[in-house]
């Protein structure tokens, strides 16, 4: 079998993409509304019944270094 006779044969990359897309798209739509609902639901379940007794994170070297400045907030806030 000739190179060009291979690649005739089997349909593009692209064209494999996109016939992956429009038939997984609903699975991978309600698989990631599932996960992300029951992921959610555990961590405010923890959040409100702590398996221990909660503690102060202690301060690290970074902690220290880089220290507190209010006027960054915003850009911190903006990454959430």
């Amino acid at each position: 079998m000739a190179p060009s006779d291979i690649r005739t044969s089997q349909p593009g990359w692209l064209r494999q993409c996109g016939a992956r897309l429009t038939l997984f798209w609903p699975l991978k739509m309600i698989g990631t509304t599932l996960g992300m609902t029951f992921f959610f639901m555990a961590y405010f379940w923890v959040l409100r019944h702590p398996f221990g007794s909660l503690g102060v994170m202690p301060l690290t070297f970074v902690d220290r270094w880089i220290g507190f400045c209010p006027a960054a907030l915003p850009l911190y806030v903006s990454l959430w």
